[in-house]
């Protein structure tokens, strides 16, 4: 399984940024959502105060699914600015949203310059798509053309079919009525004229698919008013329906490139990048208490406040108050110490046990806990590696990026139940301890049953004094407490549930400091 182009946070963020930008003041949420259910292409939610695009709307290759999720966020940000809500029903509503999407296009192009490419190219997917009209004289295909109409002028082509002669002149009736609302200063007027053009086209329902799907959804706020938008900023020259000027290359995906997307380990041991902000999002609050419990309290200042019988408590404030605990110096008193953290995941099947209170798994639980240590260690700069075990790969460091939060949120249960934690501390923790940092720590998440139990409880110890290794059991029951304390000892150990890890990493950290 490999991520979607959508589900990297760098290109959400991105997109997000393009979309509040161009929304102007008070701008709504924006969000990607790639359920058709959901979000078929896009709307604009004036009640809920949101924008939305689909992602997956368009086929295509990742670089062109990008520039026409930018195209819809266009669009909609058109509706945020521009449209005030009409209460209408049946085909009066498809014909008004209709002409309202041309005009919404028409005024924000003229807002901001450089989105006419963009809308180009939507016109020009949309148009692609279109079937062309047919020469019968249901006056549904006069809806048709004009929909049609609106693209194509927009891309320097003709609209695709031939109108009959009856509906030939039904269009050149109600022409000057959709010319006007294209233009049309607000939404209201528009309601008028697809009303007119309802009447006179004799319509009661136009067919599944020909209209596209209403994308205003709810009421504007009493506050929250729509811009006015005239004639002459509609008529401005970048709203026009000029060609795109020939020869030029299409516009650069600008979403960064994407991560690879192979598996870290292989066959029944790979895990694979997956999607990560919902984790994220769970995880950053944790991080954060993590962040706070290795800050230091106000306390006294140097020298002077000593001199006066005071201690430099074990909260005491930072200089760099991103960087936890105090080094003694001679030149400036105290500084923070550099920090190396290797965190071992045991990934094995035994993890795929349902532990906790709230039902998760215990891997579902370590995923969280990872996440929440990684984010705390790129946050204070700590160098660090996620390692998994059994296979021994690093999936994330503080240069991993979008990929090693990937692949934090890819950790299941692998299918096997060898774990050779031992044998994996026998290589971290020389190399752990060949570092130049002045706290080294291993913290090995895990539920107290490798295959090598003997030599990971000997390694840790023959260790100790250069490297600290502490066990974490996360949603612990007796018997795994019991395996865990008899491999790393009971001072150095955490069994807790995952909220609770901050706090309790936070106090064994300051305890193996004798702060």
């Amino acid at each position: 399984m490999s991520l979607n182009w959508w589900e990297w946070g760098n290109v959400q963020e991105k997109l997000r940024r393009f979309a509040l930008a161009i929304q102007g003041p008070r701008p709504y949420r924006v969000r990607l959502l790639a359920d058709p259910k959901l979000c078929p292409t896009g709307w604009c939610n004036y009640s809920t105060r949101e924008i939305a695009a689909n992602p997956a709307a368009f086929l295509g290759a990742p670089d062109e699914q990008y520039q026409l999720t930018k195209a819809l966020l266009v669009h909609e940000a058109g509706h945020r600015r521009f449209t005030s809500p009409v209460k209408l029903t049946g085909v009066v509503k498809e014909v008004e949203n209709i002409l309202e999407d041309e005009r919404v296009e028409r005024l924000i192009a003229a807002h901001f310059a450089g989105l006419g490419s963009l809308l180009r190219r939507l016109s020009e997917r949309a148009y692609v798509d279109a079937d062309p009209v047919e020469p019968g004289d249901d006056p549904v295909q006069v809806v048709a053309y004009f929909l049609q109409l609106r693209w194509a002028r927009r891309i320097g082509r003709s609209v695709k079919g031939v109108l009959s002669a009856r509906n030939r002149a039904l269009w050149e009736e109600v022409a000057p009525l959709v010319e006007e609302a294209w233009v049309a200063p607000t939404t209201e007027r528009v309601a008028e004229l697809a009303r007119e053009i309802v009447r006179r086209l004799g319509l009661t329902e136009l067919p599944v698919g020909l209209a596209p799907e209403p994308d205003v959804i709810g009421e504007r706020g009493r506050v929250d008013l729509a811009e006015p938008g005239g004639v002459e900023e509609a008529q401005a020259p970048d709203a026009s329906a000029a060609s795109p000027s020939p020869g030029l290359p299409p516009a650069p995906f600008d979403g960064e490139a994407l991560t690879p997307d192979h598996p870290a380990g292989s066959g029944p041991l790979a895990v694979e990048p997956r999607p990560y902000l919902e984790l994220e999002a769970r995880a950053r609050p944790l991080a954060e208490a993590l962040v706070e419990e290795l800050r230091f309290e106000p306390g006294g200042e140097g020298e002077d406040y000593a001199a006066r019988g005071g201690r430099l408590v074990v909260r005491q404030l930072l200089h760099d108050p991103g960087a936890p605990f105090l080094v003694a110096t001679e030149e400036s008193g105290h500084r923070p110490p550099t920090i190396a953290l290797r965190v071992l995941v045991d990934h094995s099947t035994s993890m795929n046990v349902r532990s906790g209170s709230d039902g998760r798994t215990r891997m579902e639980a370590v995923a969280e806990a990872v996440m929440v240590l990684h984010l705390a260690c790129l946050a204070l700069g700590i160098e660090h590696q996620v390692v998994v075990v059994p296979q021994g790969v690093g999936i994330a460091d503080l240069g991993s990026g979008e990929r090693g939060k990937a692949l934090i949120a890819g950790l299941v249960p692998a299918q096997t139940s060898w774990e050779d934690v031992g044998k994996h501390l026998a290589r971290e923790l020389p190399e752990l301890a060949s570092t130049e940092a002045e706290i080294k720590l291993a913290a090995v998440l895990h539920d107290g049953f490798p295959n090598d139990a003997e030599l990971a409880r000997d390694e840790a110890r023959r260790h100790r004094g250069r490297v600290e290794t502490v066990g974490v059991l996360l949603d612990p029951d007796e018997e795994s407490l019991e395996a865990m304390r008899a491999i790393f000892g009971p001072d150095r150990l955490i069994g807790t549930a995952a909220d609770e890890l901050p706090a309790r990493l936070g106090s064994l950290l300051r305890s193996l400091r004798g702060l």
